[in-house]
């Protein structure tokens, strides 16, 4: 029915707002709010799916019962200059699955204390055009750097050596999917 439908694209909405406010570094009030609304929001989007699933069957197979991927089968897509980087995010860890046409790798990066915040930083800082035409105008250019550190600090930590030499030199296109917070990052 048009109204579950509508039901379900206004919790898909509200559920990527909060995930998108609590990704820019909220204050504690701010941030307790928004979790507290998300977990709720999650709730009722999981029982919905449930009303889907037990009353109209047709429609949660077709959207919701999604069928697992082999390698083998996502590698038969790539061609031979393109990889496929799966980055899947828990606490304090970040799981990079790497994926050619020939080659399947998987790093598990620990050491990524604030990259949240680093994120948010770095989205806010390429966003405040203002402020960099000011540094520029004024010969300053902290702006810049701070957006140059920044950006070096989160691709070392998103793109480690261990990325690099697994790939070589051959591939020339990255597909690249995030998760969480990493949605919000321009890639």
């Amino acid at each position: 029915p048009d109204s579950l439908l509508m039901i379900e694209r206004n919790l898909q909405t509200n559920i990527s707002l909060y995930k998108k406010v609590l990704a820019e570094d909220p204050d504690n009030k701010t941030e307790l709010q928004f979790r507290d609304k998300l977990f709720k929001a999650n709730r009722t989007y999981d029982s919905l799916i449930i009303v889907f699933e037990e009353n109209y069957p047709k429609y949660y197979n077709l959207k919701y019962n999604m069928k697992s991927v082999q390698v083998q089968d996502l590698q038969n897509l790539l061609d031979d200059k393109t990889a496929l980087l799966n980055y899947s995010v828990s606490d304090n860890a970040i799981t990079i699955f790497i994926l050619t046409k020939k080659k399947f790798n998987v790093i598990y990066l620990e050491d990524i204390n604030d990259l949240d915040k680093k994120i948010a930083l770095l989205r806010e800082s390429i966003s405040n055009t203002a402020q960099l035409t000011e540094d520029i105008n004024n010969n300053t250019h902290h702006s810049v750097q701070k957006f140059i550190s920044l950006s070096s600090e989160v691709h070392d930590l998103l793109f480690p050596k261990q990325i690099k030499k697994f790939l070589g030199n051959r591939i020339r296109n990255l597909i690249i999917i995030p998760e969480a917070y990493l949605t919000t990052f321009p890639f």
